[in-house]
């Protein structure tokens, strides 16, 4: 299940005015994902960059592919949170992409004037406990840890084959 985001949009979250926007987004998905994805210890930065794109256009042509693959379901599960949360799904896709886009092209829901890290993530943490019970919200975790889980299996075998 691929999230699509706008491309004007994701453009205008990428643009520098918004990097501190994006980065309480990451922090904030950082703290929740090993949560909603049961995955202990892992290596978040690793999985972070894994996920991650050095372009706009990159980022756009695998959000129109169908390719199952870790990246994908963690920037699925990011998407889905911040829809959830009633965050723009871009500003939660943006995350993912290593780069700032210099634009004023579309207008964005947060005003520049941004509210602090503290702030926003307090707000989007009062939401998240709001809906962390919900069945729906659950059901559609429970596919993503699923999908996740599937894929690091078929990972470590790959990986167990290569090494034999």
């Amino acid at each position: 299940m691929q999230s699509r985001c706008d491309a004007l949009t994701l453009y205008a979250w990428l643009d520098k005015a918004h990097k501190p926007d994006r980065e309480s987004w990451r922090k904030f998905f950082a703290l929740l994902l090993p949560l909603l994805l049961d995955v202990g210890e892992i290596d978040l930065e690793s999985l972070f960059d894994e996920s991650s794109f050095h372009s706009v256009e990159e980022a756009i042509q695998a959000q129109n592919d169908d390719a199952f693959t870790i990246g994908s379901v963690i920037r699925n599960v990011s998407i889905y949170v911040a829809s959830c949360l009633g965050v723009v799904p871009e500003l939660a896709f943006a995350v993912f992409i290593d780069c700032s886009v210099p634009t004023k092209a579309h207008a964005t829901r947060l005003k520049a004037a941004h509210l602090s890290e503290h702030s926003l993530m307090t707000r989007w943490l009062q939401r998240f406990t709001r809906i962390q019970d919900d069945d729906e919200f659950l059901e559609h975790i429970a596919n993503y840890k699923r999908n996740f889980d599937e894929l690091k299996h078929m990972e470590l075998e790959m990986r167990e084959q290569k090494s034999a």
